[in-house]
C-alpha cells in the first residue's frame, strides 16, 4: 500500500516557472513537467532503495511538495532528505543579492529583479549533473534526452546511483543503454564517486575555480566546456561555457557576424566578475523575450 505526504517550503526572491525552464534540464529524466497542474515531477531514491514519486508546485511563495512511495513509510529522515534536495535543485540557498545589484543598474537586466528570477534548475546531485553534462557533448539535444532516458531505465526511472553504473559496466552502457563512446567516461566518473576517490558535492564549496576546472578535466570526457558547465551547475558563475552555438550567438549579437575568439567573448563580460555567466544568460533571455514581444 502506498503512503503519501505533503511538505511545504517557504521561499524568498524566487520565480518557480522561470527557474524550471531556465535551461534544458527540465526535459531530462527523471524530471517531467505537468503543464495541466503546473508541477515539476521527479523520481527520487530514498534510504533502503525506496523510490518516491515527487510533485512540486508553487503558491504564495511556498513550494508544495507532494510525496508518494509505493512501499514502506515516509519517515523524518526521508522528509529531511527531500527538503534538502528541493532546496538544492532550486538553489534556494544561493545569495544572488550582488547579481541583483548588477541587474538593477542595467536596463537590459531590470526584468530579472522585477520577475525575481536568476536561479537555474539543477539535478538532485552534482554527480547527476556531471553525468548529464557528459551526455550533452558532441551530439544533438535529442540524443542527449535519449541517452539520459536510457540511463534512468537502469534504476526503475530514477537516475542511476554510481554503484549501479559500476555494476552495469562500460560495455553494457554502450551496447544496451546507447550512450556511445561516453560509456567509458560515465563509468570512470561513477567508479571514482563510488570508491570515494572523488566527491562531486565538494564542488559546491570550492573557491579556487581554476584548480577545480583542472581537476574536473582529468576525467575522460570532461573538457573545458563541460568543466565550465559543471561549475555553473555547482553555483560558480565566473566562467561562460563556450561552444559553437554560444560563439555563433555572440558573433551575431555583439560583433555584427564577425568571427571572434574565446578571449574576446570573455572580455565582453569580464567586468561582471563572478557573475559573468548569469549576466550573459539573462541578457540573452531578455533579448529573446524582447524580440518575442515585438512579434
Amino acid at each position: 500500500m502506498s503512503q503519501k505526504s505533503v511538505l511545504k517550503l517557504k521561499t524568498g526572491k524566487f520565480n518557480f516557472k522561470d527557474t524550471i525552464f531556465s535551461h534544458g534540464w527540465v526535459f531530462l529524466e527523471p524530471y517531467y513537467w505537468d503543464n495541466k497542474s503546473g508541477s515539476l515531477g521527479l523520481i527520487l531514491k530514498l534510504k533502503n532503495s525506496k523510490l518516491s514519486q515527487i510533485r512540486i508546485s508553487f503558491k504564495n511563495k511556498v513550494l508544495i511538495i507532494k510525496i508518494e512511495v509505493a512501499r514502506g513509510s515516509i519517515d523524518a529522515d526521508d522528509r529531511d532528505k527531500i527538503k534538502k534536495t528541493v532546496r538544492h535543485i532550486f538553489r534556494l540557498d544561493e545569495d544572488l543579492n550582488r547579481f541583483y545589484a548588477i541587474c538593477n543598474k542595467d536596463s537590459e537586466l531590470k526584468f530579472v529583479c522585477k520577475n525575481q528570477c536568476g536561479r537555474l534548475l539543477r539535478s538532485p546531485s552534482i554527480y547527476e549533473d556531471m553525468v548529464k553534462t557528459i551526455c550533452t557533448t558532441n551530439c544533438s539535444w535529442s540524443n542527449t534526452v535519449s541517452m539520459v532516458s536510457n540511463l534512468c531505465k537502469l534504476e526503475a526511472g530514477c537516475f542511476p546511483a554510481p554503484e549501479t553504473i559500476v555494476k552495469t559496466g562500460a560495455k553494457k552502457l554502450k551496447e544496451f543503454y546507447r550512450v556511445g563512446y561516453r560509456a567509458e567516461s560515465i563509468y570512470e566518473l561513477a567508479k571514482a564517486v563510488f570508491e570515494k576517490e572523488f566527491d562531486p558535492d565538494s564542488l559546491l564549496k570550492e573557491k579556487n575555480i581554476e584548480e577545480t576546472r583542472k581537476r574536473l578535466m582529468v576525467f575522460n570526457g570532461i573538457g573545458k566546456y563541460s568543466a565550465s558547465h559543471i561549475l555553473m551547475l555547482a553555483g560558480h558563475y565566473s566562467d561562460i561555457p563556450i561552444d559553437s552555438e554560444v560563439t555563433g550567438y555572440i558573433e551575431e549579437t555583439y560583433f555584427s557576424g564577425l568571427k571572434v575568439s574565446e578571449k574576446e567573448i570573455f572580455d565582453l563580460f569580464e567586468k561582471y566578475g563572478e557573475w559573468k555567466y548569469l549576466v550573459f544568460k539573462y541578457k540573452r533571455i531578455g533579448r529573446k523575450r524582447g524580440s518575442e514581444n515585438r512579434i
